[in-house]
């Protein structure tokens, strides 16, 4: 029987990270911790101790030094789980266009990771990048995806999607800039989300877009968040269609 393989400290940082991302909003002590360790592993595991430090800055909503420590990451080694890792970090945030190139990058370095190349069509489907999600879609089913995972995790394709707004005379344009604001409204009011859902109305009565965005505030918070989204909205779209393209937050405390 093969002795497992110890893990390195930079490993053990990255699973720390890991969990500290996945779990409840991180302290400042626990965040503190990890920085310090990350930094003094950054002679030993550079990649790995960049990744790390990225990591944290997704977590202190400090996108400056996200992209610096990612992007040093990847300067020690251009690996895809390295991309993979700047990408999450991306999303954490909502910079989903940004998150979308990284995962295409991603894929391209590794096609048979089918995860980096959903990841890109589930991004890039958000951002409302609707002509590259198709055509990553596309790459997806012939390189043996199935189109329920991408649904499951979507709530609606890219397809369906860019051909309800058209008929519904809302344009890309207006998508990305809705999408765009709702998430510097969460950036900025340094709030989490936990699930993005994109559906179609399909009663007779309503055949309207919506998405919701469920984050970890409660339902008081959720309300100011939304006025502060719509006030945005109308000074930036003066022909916003609030009444076709609909986002929602969704408390979730």
């Amino acid at each position: 029987m093969n002795n497992p393989v110890a893990k390195t400290k930079a490993d053990e940082l990255v699973d720390r990270a890991i969990s500290l991302a996945e779990g409840a909003e991180p302290s400042e002590f626990a965040l503190a911790a990890i920085k310090r360790d990350a930094l003094q592993e950054r002679g030993n595991s550079p990649t790995k101790a960049y990744m790390v430090l990225g990591m944290v800055a997704a977590m202190e909503w400090d996108t400056e030094s996200l992209h610096e420590h990612h992007k040093k990451a990847i300067q020690f080694s251009n690996a895809s789980w390295a991309r993979l890792n700047y990408a999450a970090s991306l999303v954490r945030v909502g910079l989903l266009q940004e998150a979308a190139d990284e995962f295409f990058r991603a894929s391209e370095q590794e096609p048979e990771n089918l995860s980096g190349l959903m990841g890109a069509i589930f991004t890039a489907t958000v951002a409302g990048l609707f002509q590259r999600a198709k055509d990553a879609t596309a790459t997806f089913l012939q390189r043996g995806g199935k189109m329920d995972s991408l649904i499951e995790k979507m709530g609606a394709s890219a397809e369906s999607i860019s051909g309800m707004l058209a008929n519904l005379g809302v344009s890309d344009a207006e998508y990305i800039r809705t999408q765009e604001l709702a998430f510097a409204v969460l950036r900025e009011n340094k709030t989490r989300y936990n699930f993005i859902h994109t559906t179609i109305g399909h009663d007779p009565d309503d055949n309207n877009v919506y998405v919701q965005i469920g984050v970890f505030a409660n339902s008081s918070k959720v309300i100011d968040l939304e006025c502060e989204l719509a006030v945005r909205l109308s000074d930036a779209l003066p022909d916003w269609h609030a009444d076709k393209l609909i986002f929602a937050f969704i408390p979730l405390q």
